[in-house]
């Protein structure tokens, strides 16, 4: 079997609220790796914060409610961990994550290609062993990125950071290349700063923001979503004290963090950053006759959509038919004729609801097995007696024999009270004719045209039940017998003279005849 993987026509820019890199491509049968990448806002640290790691949930927890409930098989990923008291732990720890308090886009960008954090001034390894590609140490599937906001303080620094901004996607162009996969970016328009406007307080930001909109639209390679997360997330920039989603000038409250989680989720469910993977779908094989089932779910993998969601399609057949059950996805495979024998190639898609699809190929071979002759006879039959009971289409009483596979057949027919004449015996071996035992060998259709206007006659003056019973051999092992129930019914036979005595009287005498005379 071969499995083609069909992926979607990426490269495309959607705009939504949030960054995030989804690497798309023909995943394995595992959950999807998600990376949340970024600063404090990813971690969940703001300024003076007591709290204790667990406590720290960010977006995550909320994305990682909404992507369970819709039935993603995925996991966070990354060196660093917190938000245990949202996020489990077992038997998969979706406390893991890549976000950095206080990291700038360019220590962000050395930190990926070399796994060395230069937040303190001096290298300090996030890995188990450094002067490694963070993303290809952790092999992410997905990438959630917001990144921009330390140090942003006029609009100096802000093409400087646009510019590493682009590094990073350069770097992810590279992870493309060494892991193999299509890597959709859903890049984001950072979130504003803290004030007394709700919509932003912080020029530099929102012109940060306008030069991701223009890198976006220069890189007509690469396949990026342009998430709005600084003006689509309905963020309300005012203090939490004033009724706002900000915990402090830069980071979100907890409203603030459920809107960012929500903008991720609605950015993830409108692309399609996962293909259905098919495993092979079985070869089989059975005799002429039978048919296959296979539950086509059990052979596909789509970490973004649940399999009822699957729609389910097939083609190549010509001898068989295929049908789906739209409910269990359950396919059942039968030959149109149930003496058909062979192989044919069935193709199975499996279309996700963005239009991607995978496909497979099962070969279903039925092999030939001997049929048995079948014998089609009438229903129980009525004559007189002395009459002849002729067997044919006119008289809605044919008998007539047929096989799939075998031309030559091997009659007997027994008869009682009475006896069974062949319309013709051409082309045709054997005896008894006209007798109530009959043996004779020949092809179909000389046999068959020997029982058209056949006929039986009960035993002279018989009434009552008789019977034809008639058996066929293809002598091949298949055989086939049936019997016709006659009845033959009395009819009033006129008196016939069979004898007299010898009379005489003298002439001109008369005679008395009486019936003592006669032999009746």
């Amino acid at each position: 079997m071969k499995a083609t993987l069909l992926l979607l026509p990426g490269r495309m820019k959607v705009f939504f609220p949030l960054l995030i890199v989804i690497m798309a491509q023909a995943y394995p049968q595992a959950p999807l790796k998600i990376m949340p990448l970024g600063n404090s806002i990813t971690f969940d640290d703001y300024t003076g914060d007591t709290r204790d790691t667990s406590e720290r949930i960010s977006y995550r927890c909320k994305l990682y409610q909404d992507l369970l409930s819709a039935g993603y098989d995925f996991d966070f990923v990354g060196s660093e961990n917190s938000g245990a008291s949202c996020l489990p732990t077992t038997p998969t720890d979706y406390t893991d994550h890549a976000g950095f308090p206080g990291i700038t886009t360019k220590q962000l960008l050395l930190l990926l290609q070399t796994g060395l954090d230069y937040r303190s001034g001096s290298p300090v390894c996030v890995l188990p062993a450094c002067n490694q590609n963070y993303l290809e140490y952790y092999n992410p599937d997905v990438v959630i990125l917001h990144i921009g906001t330390n140090n942003l303080s006029n609009n100096d620094s802000a093409l400087s950071f646009a510019a590493d901004v682009e590094e990073i996607l350069d770097l992810v162009d590279v992870y493309e290349l060494t892991s193999g996969k299509i890597v959709p970016v859903f890049l984001a328009r950072i979130i504003n700063r803290a004030g007394t406007d709700p919509s932003g307080n912080h020029a530099p930001t929102s012109y940060y923001n306008t030069l991701l909109d223009a890198l976006v639209a220069s890189r007509t390679n690469d396949s990026i979503v342009l998430v709005n997360m600084e003006t689509g997330a309905g963020i309300d920039y005012r203090y939490q004290a004033d009724g706002g989603d900000m915990i402090d000038l830069y980071h979100p409250a907890a409203s603030g963090y459920v809107k960012m989680a929500a903008s991720c989720y609605t950015a993830m469910e409108n692309y399609n950053f996962s293909i259905p993977l098919l495993s092979d779908i079985p070869d089989d094989s059975d005799t002429e006759g039978s048919s296959f089932t296979v539950t086509l779910d059990a052979y596909v993998s789509d970490p973004q959509d649940p399999d009822e969601s699957i729609t389910w399609t097939y083609s190549g057949n010509s001898n068989l038919t295929v049908t789906i059950d739209p409910a269990t996805h359950i396919a059942t495979i039968a030959a149109t004729d149930v003496n058909w024998n062979g192989s044919e190639t069935i193709t199975f898609r499996a279309t996700d609801p963005y239009g991607a699809y995978a496909e497979d190929n099962a070969e279903y071979t039925l092999t030939a097995e001997n049929d048995n002759p079948v014998i089609t006879v009438p229903e129980d039959q009525t004559v007189a007696e002395d009459v002849n009971l002729v067997f044919n289409v006119a008289n809605s009483n044919l008998i007539s024999i047929s096989d799939a596979d075998n031309d030559n057949q091997s009659i007997t027919i027994t008869v009682t009270n009475g006896t069974f004449t062949l319309s013709t015996t051409t082309g045709l071996t054997g005896s008894g004719s006209g007798t109530a035992s009959l043996s004779y060998i020949g092809t179909l259709v000389n046999i068959n045209a020997a029982l058209n206007n056949a006929y039986f006659k009960g035993t002279l003056n018989f009434t009552g039940s008789a019977s034809v019973s008639i058996a066929s051999d293809d002598g091949n092992g298949g055989t086939d017998s049936e019997s016709i129930p006659i009845t033959v019914t009395e009819v009033n036979d006129p008196p016939v003279i069979t004898g007299q005595v010898t009379l005489s009287t003298p002439e001109d005498v008369a005679l008395t005849l009486v019936p003592a005379n006669f032999t009746i």
